[in-house]
């Protein structure tokens, strides 16, 4: 009897157990997680979200307005803003804006103006900074973000948290709560509980793949997990903002650009001009190389000549003159990256080109480091305002885009500049391996590789009027078509490259051994057609005088077309 009872209470007991068990299971959490856990915060901190994520950064809240660390500012939702250590400058199509850090009034150009606005809780207008050094570290006003960002943001308290929506390319999903509920921080019941959410409240579906759960967020850029059964089926949507984009007018001389750079490193120009005029038929853009950077601080050394370009113009050829900062020693980083030393070298670029009455400005800025990008990139932008307020247009050089080569931001400077030269040659290079100086497959490379980045009707393909010689222990040095022509003459058959479609060649040069990966008419003529194929603005060449005869009337059939 004895073993009975304490049978029965065993069973009892695991009978209450199972039943402590399963009531605990199945009966849903109640505890809460500060938002302020949440999100990470300290007293006073107030968190960013940016479409659908907590970006862990922390804006600061003043009287009126909030303020973000202008490094966020520029990596999440704008670079184009660009802080030089005094000024935040901000780049139109047609004019500079410029704040100074604490001061309310800024320049739209020439014209002071009020940073003035609405509090950002919509109460009352006020006047703030549009920018504020705080410890070290410049903070930018978020309506001044927003006047110039296709962006829109809402604020919460409780804590301060500002919820910023950029995403308008791709469609969202949304639904409606069905029934009053909890928002939890993690997919199950016993999860810690976020927000309250009331029947008919709207929310952003952000996760469907948890059975039984979905992720969503909230209308105050709360994320966490609703169970399914408590939401309407979700619609997608195409988000909207009203924000007008500015436009950029760009100049174009209405035709397929033929060109070539004329290397000018003296005052010889104008007299070998008559003959690549008279030999060049196709042409219609001649590129002089007539400033080069001599200094640290924007000055640059002038070749330009008013009589070359009205030659050029009485042949229907305009002048692009070019600027280049690789003939001198100079530290092309102090130059772009101080707001003055560009400031002068644009003025001086400027003044220089409408005493010699030339038609346009041609970049040539190579070997920058990363971090010269953003200032290059500011450069760009305020030549290119320059250039079209005195009517000229603005072309770039660019590097095949390989690694190591993105900083150069061709996209930006597709926006403010009128053309964009991608230099598809020097594959291989003096110092590197021996190999082609521009093969098909590299061309073609380049080629997509900018349209990435690139409009077709801004990009030029840049192609070679030379190659390389190579010797034996791996040196080289560039050789033109019309003399590289002349050496094969005396040189046993060349070899046909499928792959790299152009011939090799091995022969002897003053009792030297050398080999080289032909650039002739073949050559020439693919060039043009992947040019042609991918619809692009047009071919420039380096450099003029280097080519066969032959070549210019095969540019121009293609200029022609």
């Amino acid at each position: 009897m004895k073993k009975k009872k304490t049978g029965i209470m065993v069973l009892a007991a695991a009978v209450l157990v199972i039943g402590a068990f399963l009531l605990y299971r199945y009966t849903p959490g109640k505890e809460r997680m500060e938002l302020t856990e949440y999100y990470g915060l300290e007293e006073g901190e107030t968190a960013v979200i940016i479409n659908s994520e907590n970006t862990g950064i922390t804006a600061v809240k003043l009287e009126g307005a909030y303020y973000l660390p202008v490094d966020m500012v520029q990596a999440y939702l704008n670079e184009r803003f660009y802080w030089d250590g005094t000024y935040l400058l901000y780049t139109l199509p047609d004019r500079t804006v410029s704040y100074i850090p604490g001061e309310t009034a800024y320049f739209d150009g020439t014209v002071e103006t009020e940073n003035r606005h609405t509090t950002y809780d919509g109460s009352a207008e006020c006047v703030t900074p549009g920018c504020m050094m705080i410890d070290g570290t410049l903070w930018v006003d978020l309506h001044v973000v927003a006047q110039y960002t296709n962006m829109t943001w809402a604020q919460a308290e409780d804590p301060n948290r500002i919820w910023i929506w950029n995403q308008w390319e791709q469609m969202v999903a949304y639904a409606q709560v069905e029934k009053d509920g909890v928002l939890r921080y993690r997919a199950g019941i016993k999860s810690p509980i976020l927000a309250d959410l009331s029947k008919g409240d709207r929310v952003l579906i952000l996760d469907e793949s948890i059975k039984g759960w979905v992720k969503v967020q909230t209308t105050e850029g709360i994320m966490g997990y609703l169970p399914d059964s408590r939401l309407s089926e979700g619609a997608l949507h195409q988000p909207v903002h009203d924000f007008a984009e500015p436009e950029y007018a760009n100049l174009s001389i209405g035709e397929t650009v033929v060109m070539a750079w004329h290397q000018n490193l003296d005052n010889s120009g104008i007299y070998e001009l008559p003959d690549m005029l008279s030999r060049s038929s196709g042409m219609n853009v001649i590129a002089p190389s007539w400033f080069t950077l001599s200094d640290d601080t924007g000055n640059f050394i002038s070749r330009a000549d008013a009589a070359y370009t009205q030659m050029a113009h009485e042949a229907g050829v305009a002048v692009w003159a070019m600027i280049d900062n690789l003939n001198l020693p100079v530290n092309s980083y102090q130059v772009l990256s101080v707001t003055e030393n560009r400031t002068r070298l644009i003025s001086g670029l400027i003044s220089e080109a409408l005493a010699s009455s030339i038609d346009g400005i041609n970049v040539d800025f190579e070997s920058l480091s990363e971090a010269c990008g953003v200032h290059f990139s500011q450069f760009i932008r305020e030549l290119s305002v320059a250039c079209h307020q005195a009517g000229l247009v603005l072309s770039v050089d660019n590097y095949a885009p390989q690694s190591g080569t993105g900083y150069y931001n061709r996209a930006e400077q597709a926006l403010y500049a009128d053309y964009i030269m991608v230099m598809a040659y020097d594959e291989h290079w003096k110092g590197s391996e021996a190999g082609s100086t521009s093969s098909y497959p590299f061309v073609t490379e380049s080629i997509e590789g900018t349209l990435a980045e690139v409009p077709a009707e801004k990009l030029i393909l840049a192609i070679p009027f030379y190659t390389r010689l190579w010797t034996a222990d791996g040196d080289s040095r560039a050789i033109g078509m019309a003399q590289l022509s002349e050496l094969l003459t005396q040189w046993e058959k060349p070899e046909w490259l499928e792959e790299e479609r152009q011939y090799f060649a091995a022969g002897m040069v003053e009792d030297e051994q050398v080999s080289v990966w032909i650039e002739d008419l073949e050559t020439l003529a693919w060039r043009l057609e992947r040019a042609d194929g991918y619809g692009l603005a047009g071919v420039s060449a380096w450099k003029a005088g280097l080519e066969l005869p032959e070549a210019w009337e095969l540019l121009e059939g293609y200029g022609e077309d």
